[in-house]
């Protein structure tokens, strides 16, 4: 179950993040609701798996250097995890794009990542379980 609700939590986080920003969108949709809801629900399930599977290795390889820079890599690894998401996604018919690393990345994970921390606490722990 928590599982599930990471995947609507990431598609919800996603969709804030292709609304603020230009520089991301997704391709191989239609223009009906369905399919742009189905769309960000695919991309959603790539980026909990991602968050579920690699993002905990890649933190864990990365702490001293993220304790040395007071968190800020944290910052970048996210920017990066948004990358492989995108790269991930080219295996599937619905792509998300990216235009440029160093701004539209970076400010997209952070979007992406307070999004994220605002509906996780909204959503009450008996249904996360």
């Amino acid at each position: 179950m928590r599982f599930v609700i990471n995947v609507f939590v990431c598609s919800i986080a996603i969709w804030v993040t292709d609304l603020l920003f230009d520089g991301i969108w997704i391709t191989g949709t239609n223009d009906t609701t369905a399919n742009k809801l189905l769309a960000y629900l695919v991309i959603g399930a790539i980026i909990a798996v991602v968050n579920t599977f690699i993002k905990p290795i890649v933190k864990l390889i990365a702490l001293p250097f993220v304790i040395l820079t007071l968190g800020f890599l944290t910052l970048i690894i996210n920017a990066g995890l948004l990358e492989l998401v995108a790269w991930l996604s080219k295996a599937t018919p619905l792509t998300l794009h990216i235009d440029e690393f160093w701004w539209t990345a970076i400010w997209a994970a952070l979007i992406l990542t307070i999004v994220q921390m605002i509906l996780n606490s909204i959503l009450p722990d008996d249904i996360k379980d």
